[in-house]
């Protein structure tokens, strides 16, 4: 399905452009500020051969229309009606850096329907409560009011992609942040800094897998900690990664990932696993599932 093709659903004051690929347990992607659905591109083919997936462009981001409000409440919001204009119940949820709040929110609205909750480079809580964050906040902001989505755009792609021969993801965040309108990112982006869900924490009941990068600006031991905090979580740090490990480490990503959404399956022994170590192992009783098979190429 190219770009042109995908549908849009009309809810809550919002025109959200979306991704439906695949068939089975519904999983909902949720990319971060500044980005659309196309963050995901690593993970659709993966994932849509086990599930259905489900990939929107948030309120105010890629091809979606609105007026706002713009902030996590409402975002998440859109999502929980979203799931209902497309009739599916349960579902998995992954989220990245901002739409791993995203996904927290609508986990905390929706307990009973979120089955699994994965949060990729992202914390519980985006108040700018240490000097380093908050140099951080003021500095996106500046760039942003005083040089506009162009240079936010590089400032960040050098951040997330560093290394010489990651010119490709430069050249794509260039491209999606660009589009993303500066009153959006600036109402986000202040939103952000108020949002927190720490204190609610234990009512996140369903089990959660935390994983960040090594190298991210959300610390690794600030993941481990949150992983701790809550009812049934696990964390994992992947060596040498940046902020967005789905699109720097996507083998990785979506090998763990996968081996968390569907324990018993024998992605887990795929190249390169034995780098990767669990610092907390999900021994939830599951049905076993040979995801092995389902991914071989049809």
């Amino acid at each position: 399905m190219d770009a042109d093709s995908l549908p849009y659903a009309d809810l809550n004051g919002a025109r959200l452009r979306y991704l439906d690929r695949g068939n089975g347990p519904c999983l909902l992607l949720v990319h971060g500020l500044g980005a659309s659905h196309t963050d995901w591109q690593k993970q659709f083919d993966f994932f849509a051969r086990v599930f259905r997936v489900i990939v929107p462009d948030l309120r105010g981001h890629g091809d979606s229309e609105s007026e706002g409000p713009y902030n996590v409440d409402r975002l998440a919001t859109d999502l929980a009606q979203l799931m209902d204009v497309l009739k599916i119940g349960a579902f998995f949820v992954i989220g990245h850096s901002m739409g791993g709040a995203v996904a927290m929110q609508l986990a905390l609205y929706k307990p009973e329907r979120v089955m699994k909750l994965v949060l990729a480079d992202t914390l519980p809580s985006f108040v700018p409560n240490t000097l380093r964050k908050r140099l951080m906040l003021w500095t996106r902001l500046a760039t942003m009011r005083l040089l506009g989505p162009e240079a936010i755009a590089k400032r960040m792609a050098q951040q997330m992609f560093p290394n010489p021969e990651q010119e490709a993801l430069r050249e794509l965040l260039l491209l999606r942040t660009n589009r993303t309108p500066k009153k959006v990112y600036l109402t986000l982006l202040k939103s952000l800094s108020k949002w927190t869900v720490a204190d609610r924490l234990s009512w996140l009941t369903m089990p959660v897998f935390v994983v960040v990068g090594e190298l991210d600006y959300f610390l690794p031991e600030e993941a481990q900690a949150f992983a701790d905090t809550l009812p049934d979580g696990r964390c994992r740090i992947i060596e040498g990664a940046h902020h967005h490990l789905p699109l720097e480490k996507p083998e990785d990503f979506n090998r763990i990932t996968m081996d968390f959404l569907m324990p018993g399956s024998h992605i887990a022994a795929a190249k390169g696993e034995a780098r990767l170590n669990w610092l907390r192992i999900d021994t939830a009783a599951q049905k076993k599932i040979d995801v092995q098979a389902l991914l071989k190429p049809k």
